[in-house]
């Protein structure tokens, strides 16, 4: 058996295995991955082979996508186009169908060859369709809400929600993405997304590369640290109850850390119809303007382009957990999350103000060419945009004005600051996650 514990949200994975035949709690360090994150997902990991301390268990990998954000192949940093292999010499190259199955990279049909990555156990990456983790030896995608089998091109569990009324498609509660999986992505498990083509300047792809580059020292910096006490921990309940002393002690300063203002130790699982073709495309929300973590308002000396997102972080589904993969998911603060944090709470006390005021918070409406939007406070035709005092806030708020000009909207730009106490935990007006 096998196990992955995630900390820094999705970030920093650490892979354990069980050797004893009756199941009996001994778990083994094995290997550790550090994943660099940039605009579309990951675009790289560091992985460390801790089993052994010898020379050359460190690799350093560069992870290349197609559209929907699903791996492509792998390629060592800096060794030009060669792939990467595996502990037992398999190649870094995969390939899904459109509805996630794996099948044979070279000729897209049928089974993965033998000499290619099967993204077991000692494979290069468990993420794989649309960036998700595969649980290969199931045959399962874990998509955070809900567990998928590409095979049935199916969810195995119910919606929780109507997604688009207009759509019969959204009807059937088990279907993935309404039967068209190469036009959206569902990163949630629980709601489809677009999937828009995005063109990009020379110069933005520069900048988002010093980002992810400031994101990957940080988690670097926080990973040695970290790694001092994952090695002093040789079994399951060590590692936990480290796990369990860092999240109390963030309680104490930070309530709100976490996933949702919640610190949650639950133990989750890790987790073909025909495409729909000439069917009009649902009326979606493609643009949430509500809060977006920003990087950048936790350090005044480094901007990042987009912050870190937290989609990937498994949450607790129904239903009981495989025997053979089961995750661990704790949360560790870190500058985008305390970032994120602050934010939030600027929301919750500005969106508070507004609604005293006779706003309605965040209101959904159609613009004039049918795309579906979220705003954060609305009084008639007048709509309310929140956004930190930093470049990249301001920058975001003049393209939501100049959207909403264009459909004859009165538009209102709050721009808050970042290092006003009254936004940090524990200040007097702190108003903090609903319980």
């Amino acid at each position: 058996m096998r196990k992955r514990v995630y900390g820094l949200g999705p970030t920093l994975e650490a892979n354990y295995d069980n050797a004893a035949a009756s199941g009996a709690a001994d778990w083994k360090l094995k290997k550790v991955r550090l994943y660099v994150t940039g605009p579309d997902g990951m675009i790289g990991a560091r992985e460390f082979d801790v089993t052994s301390g010898a020379a050359g268990t460190e690799k350093a990998l560069v992870y290349h996508l197609d559209h929907l954000g699903s791996t492509q192949s792998i390629t060592p940093w800096g060794v030009g186009n060669a792939l990467a292999a595996n502990a037992t010499g398999e190649s870094g190259r995969y390939s899904e169908d459109p509805w996630g199955a794996r099948r044979n990279p070279f000729t897209w049909t049928g089974v993965p060859p033998a000499n290619t990555d099967n993204g077991g156990a000692q494979g290069l990456t468990p993420r794989g369709f649309t960036g998700h983790e595969m649980l290969d030896d199931l045959g399962f995608v874990h998509m955070n809400g809900r567990i998928y089998d590409p095979l049935l091109g199916r969810f195995l569990s119910a919606d929780v929600m109507v997604q688009a009324p207009g759509n019969l498609q959204s009807f059937n509660r088990y279907s993935y993405v309404f039967n068209n999986p190469l036009s959206y992505t569902d990163p949630s498990g629980d709601a489809a997304v677009v999937v828009a083509p995005v063109l990009v300047t020379a110069a933005e792809v520069g900048i988002a590369a010093v980002g992810a580059y400031v994101v990957y020292r940080g988690t670097e910096i926080a990973l040695q640290e970290t790694m001092a006490r994952i090695h002093a921990a040789q079994d399951r309940r060590e590692v936990r109850l480290m796990a369990e002393q860092r999240l109390k002690a963030a309680a104490v300063s930070a309530p709100q850390a976490g996933d949702g203002g919640k610190l949650d130790t639950t133990v989750v699982p890790e987790d073909k119809p025909a495409l729909t073709t000439g069917a009009p495309a649902p009326s979606l929300p493609v643009e949430d303007e509500g809060f977006v973590p920003d990087a950048a308002a936790a350090s005044a000396q480094v901007e990042t382009v987009d912050a870190a997102s937290p989609s990937d972080t498994p949450t607790t589904t129904g239903g009981a957990a495989p025997a053979s993969d089961v995750i661990l998911k704790t949360d560790v603060s870190t500058t985008t999350q305390t970032a994120a944090v602050v934010g939030q709470e600027a929301h919750r006390q500005i969106q508070k103000q507004l609604v005293d005021a006779g706003y309605r918070k965040e209101v959904t409406m159609t613009l004039s060419n049918g795309q579906v939007v979220r705003k954060d406070a609305v009084k008639g035709d007048e709509v309310v945009i929140i956004k930190p005092d930093t470049e990249s806030g301001r920058r975001s708020a003049d393209k939501r004005v100049e959207l909403m000009e264009a459909n004859d909207k009165k538009t209102q730009v709050i721009l808050y600051d970042p290092k006003d106490p009254k936004y940090q935990p524990g200040s007097s007006t702190y108003i903090g996650p609903k319980k």
